[in-house]
């Protein structure tokens, strides 16, 4: 009887996870929604209920909670700024304003910008490309009506938004938003490790996104290339291979590199109004435009809701909406002007700041490093910022023995900034050896807890369940960045390919057949070849021009009309193996002369990534990266 109950109710489990497996043919999202949580998935839906810690004693109350995170967000930049966000000063005469208006003197940009009338055609684009499973607004609308009713609604909604942009007026109640509260780090009873992301009506939605096409279209080329967020074709992976590419071509030459990175504080909910709004105005926004983006600003409101609660209405008088379309456009127009001051050796990701200094004496880095570190800190002041000095890091590279422990002594307003051998950045753990032997091993182990969650229920859910499993929830994570860290050592590039081995194995249920043998059942290359892979489409983009120009700058493409090498680029010369051979720069010229030529002149990279990621692209590169060179094979 005990053994006819056991039977009973493993194939009842059984029938259970095969049922939610079917979900993956036809509610994808719900059966991510069901196994991401066994995962680990960060992507877990916040729970209806929250405990919070109020006045030192822990409260359930989800009215006393929403009241109390309402009030805490609404405030949260009341203490950080300057006498400058005095209602009676002159705004004009902010040197970040000064530095811009001479900055554009001095490039002769000429150039204004109006809000320019909606047309009808791009109203039906953007309603038919909502996304029905967004959260609803305050007014209960939910998205799917306005996606469905996109024909009929578009004609109304464009006459209406072509009103506000004629009157310059933003109607009150589109400025009305309900605060998320969503974790970010620590301890969840502290209301301060919550973000608030804020959820828009979608009329107020379509508005931003049709108005944030106009700014990105008039200013996407005018903005610094250190800004690297938020805009198209840039993304995390080609900010870090930027930064990366930048500091082994220097340790290849023989010099040192400092990186110094900054933080801020609430920085997005810290954002002055009436300083971003004389920068725009600087910027060449003519004066409709002006009122209108002040009708934005003015008199918001927002609430905060948890479950079926909801606090009072707060008044909101600094920040963006994070979750809004304006919110990241508006942040990058407000920080262009660090670019002035800082002028190179920068790079910005949204709140991420790094900046960077390359020389042959530590002593000359250590004076540009505490010169930059004292004038970012002064601009995040005098821009009503914050800088967080706790979280100021700095880190010495170089390819002396002797210099290699080297550590900066920076200080900031009497704080000293503290050295590190790695530093995260952009979700990447950077050593000072650049040999990303810790971001490896981080990732190992993310990914193989994740491996035995499957190996787990190996039984119980059907192969293609389990194999679009590890493709959605492990695989990135064996190749988030993937080009930034492909030189690492070859024993860590085993110890990835033995993780998706793993992960493989407990799929099939198999212990007998080869590793190839499963990568072709799964129709997947090795993890090598998939970073070769990566570099190639990276050199097609740079070729057709559509990465940035950041990236183009790191090669140098052949102009000889006549080119019997058979290459686009010319291959540089190196000095090291570990910095010279070991980097994008070099090992992308040599993968890409590898290519046929009929393939690396395809006309669309779509066609090119189908073709390229069916290449066998290991064959003309070592697993450690050289291309036949003497000291590996030694």
């Amino acid at each position: 009887m005990r053994n006819e109950a056991t039977r009973l109710r493993r194939k009842a489990i059984k029938d259970y996870w095969n049922a939610k497996s079917e979900d993956l043919r036809n509610k994808p999202h719900k059966f991510y929604r069901t196994f991401m949580p066994f995962l680990g998935s960060k992507k877990v839906k916040e729970s209806l209920e929250m405990k919070l810690r109020i006045n030192n004693s822990i409260t359930t109350n989800q009215l006393q909670i929403a009241e109390s995170m309402g009030d805490y967000f609404s405030t949260i930049a009341d203490n950080i700024g300057s006498a400058n966000d005095a209602m009676d000063y002159n705004v004009r005469d902010h040197e970040s304003i000064q530095a811009i208006v001479n900055y554009r003197m001095a490039v002769g940009d000429d150039q204004s910008f109006n809000f320019k009338g909606i047309r009808i055609s791009d109203v039906v684009k953007i309603l038919k490309d909502i996304d029905p499973r967004k959260a609803t607004g305050w007014d209960t609308i939910p998205p799917k009506a306005f996606k469905m009713g996109s024909t009929v609604l578009a004609v109304p909604l464009c006459d209406l938004y072509n009103r506000c942009i004629e009157s310059c007026h933003w109607p009150k109640n589109w400025k009305r938003g309900e605060w998320v509260p969503v974790h970010k780090k620590n301890d969840r009873l502290d209301m301060e490790n919550y973000r608030p992301v804020s959820v828009q009506t979608i009329i107020n939605k379509v508005f931003e996104k049709l108005l944030a096409n106009q700014i990105t279209a008039g200013f996407n080329e005018r903005l610094s290339d250190y800004l690297t967020a938020y805009r198209k074709r840039h993304s995390c992976e080609t900010t870090l291979l930027m930064l990366t590419e930048k500091w082994k071509n220097a340790l290849d030459n023989g010099e040192s590199v400092g990186v110094l990175s900054t933080d801020m504080s609430k920085a997005f909910d810290c954002l002055n109004h009436r300083l971003l709004l004389g920068k725009l105005e600087a910027y060449g926004f003519d004066a409709d435009s002006i009122r209108l983006m002040s009708s934005y600003f003015k008199d918001r409101f927002n609430r905060l809701k948890i479950g079926e609660t909801t606090s009072s209405w707060k008044c909101v008088k600094r920040g963006c909406p994070q979750g809004s379309s304006f919110g990241p456009l508006l942040w990058n127009l407000f920080q262009n002007d660090l670019t002035f001051v800082m002028r190179s050796n920068v790079s910005m990701f949204a709140d991420d700041h790094q900046v960077y200094e390359i020389d042959n004496y530590v002593s000359n880095i250590q004076t540009k490093l505490q010169a930059s570190a004292q004038k970012a800190t002064s601009w995040y002041e005098s821009n009503s910022l914050k800088g967080n000095y706790g979280k100021y890091g700095s880190m010495f590279m170089s390819r002396v023995n002797k210099l290699k422990d080297h550590k900066l002594k920076l200080n900031v307003n009497g704080t000293d900034i503290k050295a590190y051998d790695s530093i995260t950045l952009l979700g990447v753990d950077i050593d000072n050896a650049l040999n990303f032997s810790g971001h490896i091993s981080n990732i190992c182990k993310k990914s193989s807890q994740r491996v035995g969650v499957i190996n787990r229920l190996r039984n119980l859910i059907p192969q293609n369940a389990k194999l679009q499993l590890f493709k959605g929830a492990i695989l990135p994570h064996l190749t988030y960045c993937s080009t930034v860290w492909n030189f690492c050592r070859a024993s860590d590039s085993r110890k990835l390919e033995r993780v998706q081995e793993r992960a493989l194995r407990a799929i099939y249920c198999d212990s007998n057949s080869t590793y190839p043998e499963l990568l072709q059942r799964a129709k997947l290359p090795t993890l090598y070849n998939r970073r070769l892979q990566d570099i190639a489409i990276l050199m097609y983009k740079v070729k057709n021009g559509l990465c940035p120009d950041y990236i183009s700058r790191l090669f140098i493409i052949r102009s000889n009309q006549y080119n019997l090498r058979n290459n686009d680029f010319i291959i540089p010369r190196v000095n090291t193996t570990g910095y010279g051979k070991h980097s994008v720069r070099y090992i992308g010229p040599v993968l890409w002369s590898k290519i046929d030529r009929k393939f690396r002149e395809l006309k669309t990279l779509d066609e090119f990534k189908r073709i390229i990621r069916k290449a066998d692209l290991a064959k003309h590169i070592l697993p450690n990266n050289c291309i036949n060179c003497t000291l590996c094979y030694s």
